[in-house]
């Protein structure tokens, strides 16, 4: 049961905490780019991927003015980024299939949470972000989800 309910907030914190934070973000100068940070078996991470995370964590710990250490903040982010990219890359490895009315929802949920996709896609465009990369960005969040789910859930005991 205690197995259950972690699985479940882990995985209710992922999918929620990016549409919180994303409308929650202030704005940043329009000649913002997305660069790519680094790279994860061959697989480009971007800064607004690393800055979204950065924004979650945060929010998880209390809020950013709770935050002493940035270089801590940054370090977090960028560990949960390349860990969340592994766990997609293995979820494609062994097949793993996104559920795509579950990512439909959560989009949509973003979207509604946001006041709408024009509004979402000027939120996340602070952050040097298109529509497409955050779909994306929440499909291999989604991707992970399932490889929890079906491959790693069953094997943990308490």
């Amino acid at each position: 049961m205690m197995r259950d309910t972690t699985l479940a907030l882990f995985l209710a914190i992922a999918m929620v905490a990016p549409a919180v934070t994303i409308a929650q973000t202030p704005a940043a100068s329009s000649s913002n780019q997305n660069p790519a940070v680094l790279e994860v078996n061959g697989e480009k991470v971007y800064a607004a991927e690393i800055t979204m995370t950065m924004q979650n964590v945060a929010a998880q710990m209390g809020g950013r003015e709770k935050i002493e250490d940035e270089n801590a903040l940054v370090q977090m982010a960028t560990q949960r980024v390349v860990e969340q990219k592994l766990l997609a890359q293995e979820a494609r490895r062994t097949n793993v299939q996104v559920n795509e009315l579950r990512l439909a929802e959560m989009i949509q949920a973003i979207e509604r949470q946001a006041g709408g996709r024009e509004a979402l896609e000027s939120s996340i465009g602070t952050f040097g972000m298109t529509y497409e990369q955050l779909v994306e960005y929440l499909r291999e969040l989604e991707l992970s989800r399932g490889l929890i789910e079906k491959q790693i859930s069953p094997t943990i005991q308490v």
